[in-house]
Parts: C-alpha cells; structure tokens; sequence
C-alpha cells in the first residue's frame, strides 16, 4: 500500500504523525510532498521512504507550485493520501478534497494535530466528479461580497439624505515631534467629542484590553471621553469566526450601531475584518481614523480572498494618524504615513505588583512562561523552553507553561515527554484578573524567541512588563524589543541567545536568590520610571488630543 502524506503542521508534530501512521499501516510504503524549502528546513526526514518537492514561496494549498507537486504525484498511483493538517479542532477540512483529487489518490485522509484521523467525505452529488468543497468558500465570498454592494448602496442614499460630510484635512506638518521622540504638539480643531476604541478582540486578550480597554480608561482620567467597541464583547463574534459572510453582517451591525457618533475619533485597533466599519464611518461621517497596530500578522487571511497585510497597509494610508506598538514596527510603516507614533503595551503598575516582597516561596525555583499558543511561532518558542529544561539535571527547578490556545494539548504531551529530572508542568489558561497573584507565587520569567522573523521582532513584550512589575527577574532572547530599549543585560534582566546561553542564564539566576531579588527589584524601578501605564497614557493623551477639539 502506498501513501502519500502532506502537511501544513509544524515541523515538530512530523515525528508523530510518522508513528502514528506507521502503526495504522505497518507495511505501508510512505512518500511525503513537501516543497523544496521545507525540506531543506526539516532536513532528513525519518520513516519517510521517497519526498516529492515541489518548489513555491509559501507553502500555499492552492499555490500553482502545490498544485503542480500534486500533478506530478498522479503517476505514482497512491492509493491513500493522508494530510496532516494544522487545526488541532478537527475542522475546515472540506477544502482538501480537491487536493486529493488532482493528486489521483483513491482515498484522503486528514491527521490533525491532536492525532485524530478522519476521512473526509465528498459532498454527495458532487462525488462522481471529484469536486471539492471548496466551492462553498467561494460562494460564501462572493456572498459577502453582494452584501457590501447593498451596504454601500443603502449608506450612500443615508448619505445622500443627511448632505456631504466636512472634514478637516490633518496638516501633518502641525504634529511636532516632542523630546521623547513620539509625542506632538496638540492641535485642537471643532468637531470632535469622544474617543471610540473598536476592535474585534475581547478584553480576555491583551491587545484588546490593555490598547482598548485601559487606554480607554487613562484617557477618560485624564478627561476625555472614551468608550470600546469590542466585536467580540458586544457582539459575541469570535475573532476566528468562519465565513466571510458572517464577518460582513457583524460589520454592517457595528456599522449602524455606531453611525450616529458623527464626531468621535475612531481608534481602530488590529488590522482584520472588522476594518469595513471605520472606514465606512470615516467616508459616512468624515470621522478621524487613529489606526493602531502591535503585531505583524501579515499573512493570516481576514476575508478568503483578503490578507490583514493589506489591510494595515491600505488602513495606515487612510488614517489620520497611525499608533504602532515596537520601534520595529514603526520603521516598517513609516513609509506609509507621516504620522506614525510608537507607544508600547506597557502595563498598569498598580494591578501588577510585588507581594510577599515580590518572591516566590517554593520547594524549588519556578521559572514561568504565559501565553496564548495559537500557531507555529509560538509553539517553537515554548519547544525551545522545554528543551533547554530537559537538559538540565540536578538542579531544585521547574518550568511552568501556563496559558491556552489549539496547541495546548500537544504541548502537555512534549512536556510529560521532556519531564526528566527537571518538572515541566502546564498550567490551564488564567483570567487576567488573576494573573498578578499567578505572577507573584513564580520566581522568574521566560521569553524566549527563536527565529529572528518579522513577527517576533515587532512583537511588544506585554508578558515581560507584566513579570517586571512583579519584581521578577526575566531572561529574554536578544532579539527585538527587550534587546533595543528595555532590558539593560545583567541590570534589570537577562538577554541570552541560544540553548546553551539560556541554559547558563537559567542555572545563573537558580543558583543565587540575592541576583534574583537585586534584578527584580531594578525591573520594578524600569516599570515605575518609563513602562507603566500612568505614563505612557500622558503620550496617548497628548496625540489624541491633537485630533480633539478640547
């Protein structure tokens, strides 16, 4: 029996879906289709008896290249093909189908990440022709698509009924650049009343609520009024939430739930499908767009047929002023406006703070990583952590890995697989109204980033302000953020690079309890002096202010 097994999962799950499929099909002959840069990334493969590679920019399901790969494997004649698909919920399959058909496989299989295998089924009057379902996404586009024409059509008689919007042009020129290097010179101008945060996220998820929801609470104690619109919040809409009708419908209600608020300063925060409401309102009601980014996202797709790259670049063109979280980031949109300011994620220093003098009292050093691993970059750096500790023998530490996302389950397999002498425990996701208390019973902080990617570079380290303002000691790759401006080697934490250099890093700060609270101590005081919310809320208020009339 022959096989044929292609992958979208990361690199580390391909040992497992080897053994798996090994003990599904003992005398199998498996061949796997990969391009030609994955291969070269994942090296030799063990278990694999033949690769068929096809070369492409990006492994891309409906890439010419792919499709191509695929054509080439209909002479082989395999009589099973298997995907290995990089969606731990086991849905969304049913686009694979044609995949398997232009292959000329017999039968199509999909292993998911869990390692739960299904067989996909072919719509029935669709069967005899080998047709995929993929269709549906197209249907269900261009559905979406109709449904913006009839919006745009009933806003432009709203608009036609209430008379042509007066908007302000910005003079850029006006926007001085203050000492800081990010704060300008206010410009009041008549019309606007209130700063409206919208964005697609809940107040779970940290971009949301510490750019939304706490910026929106500092400006309000400083003055101004504000107020969020959380898709997910008011609406109950899932950021992942399929289809791109749906996604259009929750915009045409946001829409029109917030269409009378004709003077307020749209702060848009994220670049996804919620971005057709502001600028809705924006060419409706001449509303001033501040556009905010923290992440790159550059390649997740927000509509099927529509990148969030696009998106930030086409929003950070037609917004008034543009707010990016890294310095990174800042350099890389700086070609698209003029007005473009860094303002980090910083923390609020008054929740997040030293108890129990701001250490630890555990049997062992507890060293910690948080956050959300949703995806590939995430998991390699959680992979790199439990490496490093699993190299580790006879030392009173554990690592904890706390947090969510599709990957946990396979992260608590490698940790039950990497736990030798050194305990790796996972810990369930915590409420952020808990995390404080979660953070003060750790001893140090982990944030490691292994590949030096535009993703990780424009990353604003939220989770090492939050051990900082904890007094905790942190070790950081050297790499982006914490390596330009805030961790001061050796002072206030520490920078490593490598397995080897973290390993050293790490058995550094177990050994010496008086290092531990000397750093953590001058990471509280960097907290309290540049990286708390109090302060970097004066910089909010004074660019928000340059787009008010106060």
């Amino acid at each position: 029996m022959k096989i044929l097994l292609t992958f979208t999962a990361p690199a580390v799950y391909i040992k497992e879906a080897l053994v798996e499929l090994r003990k599904a099909h003992k005398d199998c002959s498996i061949h796997a289709l990969a391009s030609q840069k994955t291969i070269d990334r994942l090296g030799e493969i063990p278990g694999i008896d033949g690769v068929i590679t096809f070369r492409g920019r990006f492994f891309n399901f409906f890439s010419f290249a792919f499709l191509g790969g695929l054509w080439k494997t209909r002479r082989n004649r395999f009589d099973e093909m298997v995907i290995f698909y990089n969606n731990p919920t086991g849905e969304g399959y049913s686009h694979l189908e044609l995949i398997g058909f232009i292959s000329g496989a017999r039968k199509i299989s999909a292993l998911t990440t869990t390692l739960k295998k299904e067989k996909l089924a072919f719509w029935p009057w669709l069967k005899k022709r080998g047709l995929a379902v993929e269709s549906y996404k197209v249907m269900d586009a261009l559905l979406a698509l109709a449904l913006c024409v009839f919006w745009f059509l009933l806003a432009s008689l709203q608009k036609a009924v209430s008379g042509k919007a007066k908007r302000v042009p910005l003079d850029a020129e006006k926007v001085e650049v203050g000492a800081t290097g990010r704060s300008p010179v206010p410009d009041a101008r008549a019309g606007s009343e209130k700063v409206l945060f919208i964005c697609h996220f809940g107040y779970d998820l940290p971009s949301a609520r510490v750019r939304c929801y706490n910026f929106a609470d500092e400006l309000k104690r400083l003055g101004i009024d504000a107020e969020v619109y959380s898709f997910y919040d008011k609406q109950g809409i899932d950021f992942r939430v399929p289809g791109d009708t749906r996604r259009v419908i929750a915009n045409i209600r946001a829409f029109y739930k917030l269409c009378g608020e004709k003077k307020a300063v749209l702060y848009v925060q994220k670049g996804d499908y919620h971005f057709l409401t502001p600028l809705m309102l924006q060419w409706l009601n001449g509303n001033r767009i501040i556009f905010d980014i923290d992440d790159w996202e550059y390649d997740v797709h927000s509509f099927h047929f529509i990148k969030c790259g696009w998106i930030k670049k086409y929003m950070v063109q037609k917004s008034d002023m543009c707010i990016v979280a890294s310095s990174f980031l800042k350099k890389e949109y700086a070609k698209y406006s003029r007005n473009i300011h860094f303002l980090p994620t910083v923390v609020d220093h008054k929740k997040f703070f030293p108890s129990n003098g701001g250490f630890g009292k555990n049997d062992r050093v507890v060293f910690s990583w948080v956050g959300m691993i949703w995806g590939p970059p995430i998991l390699e750096n959680v992979v790199f952590l439990m490496e490093c500790f699993s190299e580790l023998e006879g030392e009173e530490i554990q690592l904890e890995i706390t947090g969510g996302g599709e990957f946990i389950p396979h992260v608590k397999r490698l940790a039950l697989a990497n736990s030798k002498d050194v305990p790796i425990k996972v810990v369930d996701w915590i409420h952020p109204s808990e995390l404080p208390a979660y953070l003060n019973r750790v001893d140090a902080g982990l944030l490691p980033l292994i590949t030096e990617s535009k993703y990780n570079l424009s990353k604003s380290p939220t989770k090492l302000f939050e051990y900082m303002a904890c007094g905790k000691p942190t070790i950081s790759s050297r790499m982006g953020e914490a390596k330009e401006w805030i961790i001061q080697d050796g002072v206030n934490g520490l920078l490593a690079e490598g397995k080897e250099e973290f390993k050293e890093k790490i058995l550094q700060l177990a050994r010496d309890e008086e290092m531990r609270k000397r750093m953590g101590n001058a990471a509280r005081r960097s907290i309290e002096e540049a990286f708390c919310q109090e302060k970097i809320a004066k910089e909010l208020f004074t660019l928000v202010k340059s787009q008010l009339a106060i």
